[in-house]
């Protein structure tokens, strides 16, 4: 029986991630009636087991498929003749059993689709196509489970080879990654390969194969096999050519030629004839640069938060000699903390940064990138990388500054110091935590260093958690200056509602985000930007003064050269909405009342006698 074949090209995802491979090729002729010790070579399978028991066929031993996509697959080293097996199901079922052939392992043809399967062991035979080297068995299950069992295939007598062959013409080796190699190839065959002049040899294939080993291209280990088209008749011969090298990576590579007449075994060439240890050679070179470096700077200090910008210079000889960026160049700045002979071309231990396009310089290409604002303190050595065409990466380093080359041990890496900045040099001096009504909760922080202070990145946390973060940015208080900072808002619109003000930082008045800052006792801290250090710490208590207690009063401190570290001392409550922005124990919103200057000592009123003007609670 030789059925009709029709074409299947099967992409099934499943199949290819539950495939168990199999090793090397099984030599025709191959009989199989054993199941249960290992597949044999050229055998694979999925999900499919054995059966030593009465439902195997013969031996007293069967391969079991019990499940929709279980298969048995063989694949075989020459041209086939007769497929024979024996199949079937451990009850009645309306499961079937998809039989395939195929040259390649890819395209597959229909061998048999057996839908009504016996369930005693029944013979089949077909016969398979000269071309083939795999045969495959797939169940599709409803029920029950089918048995396979004494597979044979026979071997085709098939003795149709060329008569000769060798590699023909070649491109010229080296090349550049990315170009293409052309290889021809010269067979003969007479009567076949002489009878048009014009046209390709009935029942003639070929293909020029490359791997990155030097050995016997029959072997098929290794082997990439690309199908070369006909050219030209060169007299009695066929001309065929493939390009080999355009998607091939950097390295060596060894090429032949193979043909195969009527479906019959493969024959192989070298560059003499049939292959005898004469495979040739293709050099394929990384598409680099011609010159690339780290040109400025060598060494750099900076503080956490600062820009550091490197600059790279980057020559290709056509493309950046023009006015302007050079086509298809990328180029990054990397750094490491290993050290600075560490190499850049490891894999590990680098971060890389996209360099943008800056300036021309002579026929160089001027490239920056900035490393240095989101880097802690620590030690950093940086490189430079270029890629050009999308090929291999160069690497640039520099031995001074605007002097430097590919990288080496002379031309190594920059140097980039971090350090944290010092703390900044300022007071917590007023807190706002339960102002009347809805909360509408604030700090004042003032500076009296001196100069001026930044607070880039610095938090405020509550009783040690992050409440606020300040920007990465501008975050500058100059000297004598008070800045103020919403933690809570009851979102009405107006914000402090006794003694209105904008605060500077925070939250605003119409977002309702409030009874951040507990109304009874809690810490207040400024922190610096690495969580290391508490620039100024401040505990407030309800019991310190009734009228910070919801009564509109703020906390503010009375001298910031003293310790301030509790609302207990030093401390002083501002009626009337507090004094936010400044560093003043009068509210600017409590009304101006008469100056009365009393002589003598009386209470709290200044005596004019020793001219004193001044009360003696303030």
């Amino acid at each position: 029986l030789i059925p009709m074949k029709k074409n299947y090209s099967l992409i099934l995802l499943a199949f290819l991630c539950a495939v168990v491979f199999s090793y090397g090729q099984a030599t025709l002729p191959i009989s199989r009636t054993t199941w249960n010790a290992g597949s044999p070579t050229g055998w694979t399978n999925t999900g499919a087991g054995s059966y030593t028991s009465s439902f195997a066929c013969s031996t007293n031993n069967g391969g079991r498929l019990d499940a929709s996509g279980d298969f048995y697959q063989v694949f075989f080293n020459t041209a086939p003749d007769q497929l024979t097996y024996d199949i079937k199901l451990s009850g009645s079922s309306t499961s079937s059993l998809l039989v395939q052939e195929s040259s390649d392992g890819s395209t597959w043809s229909l061998v048999n689709n057996h839908t009504s399967i016996p369930t005693t062991c029944t013979t089949y035979n077909f016969t398979l196509s000269s071309s083939s080297r795999y045969v495959r068995w797939t169940y599709n299950k409803i029920s029950q489970n089918l048995t396979i069992d004494d597979v044979s295939i026979t071997a085709s007598i098939c003795t149709d080879y060329v008569d000769f062959e060798r590699i023909y013409l070649n491109d010229v080796s080296p090349i550049v990654e990315g170009d293409s190699f052309n290889v021809s190839t010269l067979a003969t065959e007479p009567g076949i390969t002489d009878a048009n002049a014009t046209a390709e040899g009935v029942g003639v294939e070929a293909w020029i194969g490359y791997s990155s080993t030097d050995n016997d291209p029959s072997s098929s280990t290794g082997w990439t096999w690309i199908s070369a088209s006909y050219t030209i008749d060169i007299g009695a011969s066929d001309v065929h050519q493939a390009e080999i090298g355009s998607g091939l990576s950097p390295g060596t590579y060894y090429y032949a030629t193979r043909h195969r007449l009527n479906g019959c075994d493969f024959t192989y060439g070298g560059s003499n004839g049939f292959w005898n240890n004469d495979s040739q050679i293709l050099v394929v070179e990384a598409d680099q640069v011609n010159f690339c470096n780290v040109d400025f700077p060598k060494t750099a200090a900076t503080t956490t938060g600062d820009i550091h910008n490197v600059y790279a210079h980057v020559y290709e000889l056509g493309v950046t000699e023009a006015g302007g960026q050079g086509a298809n160049i990328q180029a990054w700045i990397g750094y490491n903390t290993t050290g600075i002979n560490y190499e850049p071309w490891e894999t590990t231990g680098w971060t890389w940064i996209a360099a943008t396009y800056d300036s021309d310089f002579g026929n160089n290409d001027v490239y920056v990138a900035e490393i240095g604002s989101s880097l802690p303190e620590g030690t950093y050595y940086y490189a430079s990388r270029f890629q050009l065409n999308g090929s291999s990466y160069s690497y640039g380093g520099i031995q001074s500054d605007n002097v430097g080359n590919f990288w080496d041990n002379t031309n190594n890496s920059g140097t980039l110091v971090v350090t944290d900045p010092p703390p900044a040099d300022v007071v917590i001096t007023e807190i706002m935590y339960n102002s009347s009504g809805d909360d509408d909760e604030w700090i004042e922080i003032c500076n009296v260093s001196g100069s001026t202070q930044n607070l880039n990145n610095y938090t405020v946390r509550y009783n040690g958690s992050v409440l606020f973060t300040f920007p990465s940015s501008g975050v500058d208080i100059a000297d004598g200056s008070c800045i103020t900072i919403s933690l809570g808002s009851n979102g009405d619109g107006t914000y402090n509602n006794i003694c209105p003000f904008t605060p500077d930082y925070g939250i605003d008045a119409s977002t309702n985000d409030t009874n951040n800052l507990i109304n009874s006792s809690a810490t207040i801290s400024l922190v610096t930007a690495n969580g290391s250090t508490d620039v100024d710490l401040v505990t407030y208590d309800d019991g310190d003064s009734s009228l910070t207690d919801n009564n509109g009063a703020s906390y503010h401190i009375i001298d910031t050269s003293l310790d301030n570290s509790v609302t207990s001392s030093n401390w002083w409550p501002v009626i009337d909405g507090g004094s936010p922005g400044t560093n003043s124990l009068i509210s600017p919103c409590t009304p101006v009342g008469p100056e009365i200057n009393v002589e003598g000592n009386t209470g709290n009123f200044p005596d004019i006698s020793n001219m004193d003007v001044t009360p003696s609670t303030f």
